[in-house]
């Protein structure tokens, strides 16, 4: 089972979106308060482990669509 997700400094996050990323090895997380930032969980380690913060590509919601980060092409 999982704990809480939180991110790198103990902040709860509640993921309003998600996806798996680098060859399902990772997942996107997108927090219901911070919808300008983006938390990458490493899911062999069970944390997150990155953040970035995004400044384009906001919707009139504010939000960020977490699928805007998907590859363009299927890789082999």
């Amino acid at each position: 089972a999982l704990s809480p997700l939180k991110t790198s400094r103990g902040e709860s996050i509640v993921p309003t979106q998600m996806m798996l990323h680098d060859q399902d090895t990772s997942l996107l997380v997108v927090d219901e308060s911070r919808p300008a930032s983006v938390f990458k969980m490493d899911l062999e380690r069970a944390e997150v482990v990155e953040e970035w913060k995004m400044e384009s590509g906001i919707g009139k919601e504010g939000k960020y669509p977490v699928v805007n980060l998907a590859p363009l092409s299927k890789q082999a």
